[in-house]
């Protein structure tokens, strides 16, 4: 009963970081990223709340790498700015870490080829 309460803790704090990020990153776009749409499509939290795996996808912007890189540089910035949107929330802000979510560009490819199978 225990592991099952500390789960649905670790989801919902999950989706608090996945909630505010995306809002951050949404008001601070323009200022810090250039004009990139970045969406928080997932947060996996460690079970310490120590660390969090943030998954974005981009649009429009092509080089993805270079946003992630540059994301990664303000990776303090943005942890100061979720630890003063959660205070109270949360007793720990969690080190994050920014990946790129794959699964949406994937998703895109299949949809591309359902369109080009129906189109022939």
């Amino acid at each position: 009963m225990v592991r099952a309460t500390h789960a649905i803790k670790i989801k919902q704090m999950a989706k608090l970081v996945q909630r505010e990020l995306g809002i951050l990153f949404l008001m601070e776009t323009t200022r810090l990223f250039g004009g990139a749409v970045i969406s928080v499509t997932t947060v996996d939290l460690s079970s310490d709340l120590s660390l969090a795996k943030v998954y974005l996808s981009f649009s429009l912007h092509e080089e993805q790498a270079t946003l992630l890189q540059k994301i990664d540089g303000h990776k303090s910035t943005m942890r100061r700015l979720l630890g003063k949107r959660v205070a109270g929330k949360m007793h720990k802000i969690p080190n994050l870490k920014f990946m790129i979510d794959r699964s949406v560009m994937q998703g895109a490819r299949v949809t591309a080829l359902i369109d080009a199978l129906e189109a022939d």
